[in-house]
């Protein structure tokens, strides 16, 4: 018995290759369009590095000209604070002062031993001229001599003896000599700020710290 032919065979062949036509045309269209895609992203990217780049460089050069502007005013304060002090230059010359009628004399080198005093200020570049002298061209101060002689002599013993212990202060002078150096910001004869272990409060103090209040009932 022949076989019979199946009805619309034809016809499906005709389908299915239509429609692969089709696919086939979708799926190049993506890859065209994927390939205009990746052609824009190349495009983006070097005009994205180009720009990056530009600020980069544009970056660097702001920071290098803050840096100079920074290097140029600090020179400026270091050069305004050392003609507020005295420095190594010219240390061993001499200083002559008549205070309140008596006359001392001493080197810089005993000054620079308070440096961030206003004792050392004065006689810095920036403000000695600004003393008064007397006719024979001491700079002229208005101090107790009894009191600044104590400073002196202990700035030049310091010179023999760097670790010499300060000295001892008369009893009558040692309010006028804690106004003098307290006026002077000379610290190293100022008292340390504590609070004195021996007392007879209800405070509890421990390494100059109040730690705990005690009532007593």
């Amino acid at each position: 018995m022949a076989l019979q032919p199946i009805e619309g065979f034809s016809e499906n062949e005709a389908i299915i290759e239509s429609t692969f036509r089709r696919l086939l045309a979708a799926i190049e269209s993506e890859r065209e369009s994927l390939r205009s895609t990746a052609q824009d992203l190349e495009v983006v990217k070097l005009s994205t590095g180009d720009e990056l780049e530009q600020m980069k460089s544009r970056t660097e050069e702001w920071c290098y000209a803050q840096r100079q502007t920074i290097d140029s005013q600090w020179r400026q304060v270091q050069e305004v604070t050392d003609r507020m002090r005295v420095t190594e230059d010219g240390q061993n010359d001499e200083i002559t002062v008549s205070v309140s009628g008596e006359i001392f004399t001493f080197s810089k080198r005993c000054v620079m031993k308070v440096e961030g005093s206003l004792f050392n200020m004065m006689f810095s570049p920036q403000h000695i001229g600004n003393l008064p002298k007397d006719h024979a061209g001491r700079y002229v101060l208005d101090w107790n001599p009894k009191c600044f002689k104590l400073i002196i002599d202990h700035l030049q013993y310091l010179e023999r003896q760097p670790s010499a212990p300060l000295p001892r202060i008369p009893k009558e002078e040692k309010m006028n000599f804690d106004i003098l150096v307290d006026t002077l910001q000379i610290k190293m004869f100022m008292p340390i700020n504590r609070v004195n272990p021996k007392h007879v409060t209800s405070l509890a103090v421990r390494n100059n710290r109040i730690t705990i209040l005690l009532f007593l009932i």
